[in-house]
């Protein structure tokens, strides 16, 4: 590898961002709001301790050591303190990396609990409506449905994904027994129970996020059009449409119950008997 790419990292882009917590490659931030806060405090630092200063025999007393900016993780005796008195050390000298300044209202302005950036009163924000919070909005904006339900052309197959292993060896092999969330083929509709589709958050905590790991199926509802687990009357109307050609198979695809890609008669006195007796 060049060393002028070493250690690089690929940017990726916007779309779905929302749909993709945890962020940054070690996952180390759980939400957008995180993300922005790093990138408007510009970046992370690490502040420079009197011992390696000491150590390389400059008195610098404050500064970043990060390896941010343009030069890098300069070593102490390369960067220009003078004789020897320079109090700053700060490897980002061509500030290179900015502070975005952008409005934040969450308490800890200035790294004091508690305390609150004083726009935020005399604009009348919150953490709700401040810049960030725009951001995010914004982010989220660029989400594609298709793609939290996996509709067509994001559909697959079933798939089944280990989600560690259980406290004891039930089957008494020795091994530890796997956990295995199965997600479901999807077909081009999509997933029609809203517990398979990916929330639009930006936040790896928030509630449905884990709804592909966790989920059980409900009892089957061939006619349930809609995925609420139901069958309606509403459902039973559609089915019907469909057979008389008035609306798309892809209104009820579940009630295609031999997947012929037709719907019968058969079928829609199966939507019926949903609808009276229930599903199971």
């Amino acid at each position: 590898m060049s060393i002028g790419v070493d250690g690089a990292a690929k940017a990726p882009i916007l779309r779905n961002v929302a749909l993709t917590p945890p962020y940054f490659s070690w996952g180390g931030y759980p939400n957008l709001r995180q993300v922005l806060k790093v990138y408007n405090r510009g970046g992370n630092r690490r502040d420079i301790a009197g011992i390696e200063a000491k150590a390389a025999g400059v008195s610098c007393t404050k500064g970043d050591n990060m390896g941010t900016g343009p030069i890098g993780n300069t070593p102490f005796d390369q960067i220009e303190v003078g004789s020897g008195t320079e109090t700053n050390c700060d490897t980002n000298v061509a500030q290179a990396i900015k502070v975005l300044n952008l409005l934040d209202c969450d308490p800890g302005f200035q790294g004091i609990p508690g305390n609150y950036d004083p726009r935020c009163a005399m604009q009348n924000k919150t953490a709700d409506t401040d810049d960030l919070a725009a951001l995010v909005r914004f982010m989220k904006s660029l989400s594609d449905p298709r793609v939290q339900c996996n509709q067509a052309p994001f559909d697959g197959p079933e798939l089944h994904i280990l989600n560690g292993h259980r406290a004891e060896d039930e089957d008494q092999d020795g091994l530890a027994d796997d956990i295995v969330a199965v997600i479901p083929a999807s077909g081009s509709g999509g997933f029609k129970d809203p517990r398979l589709c990916i929330p639009n958050a930006g936040d790896i905590f928030a509630d449905g996020m884990r709804g592909r790991l966790e989920y059980t199926p409900s009892a089957s509802c061939n006619a349930d059009c809609n995925g609420d687990g139901v069958v309606a009357v509403n459902d039973v109307i559609t089915a019907i449409n469909i057979v008389l050609g008035q609306a798309p198979l892809s209104g009820c695809l579940t009630a295609d119950i031999n997947g012929d890609e037709a719907l019968t008669i058969n079928e829609i006195l199966a939507a019926v008997n949903e609808l009276l007796d229930g599903c199971g």
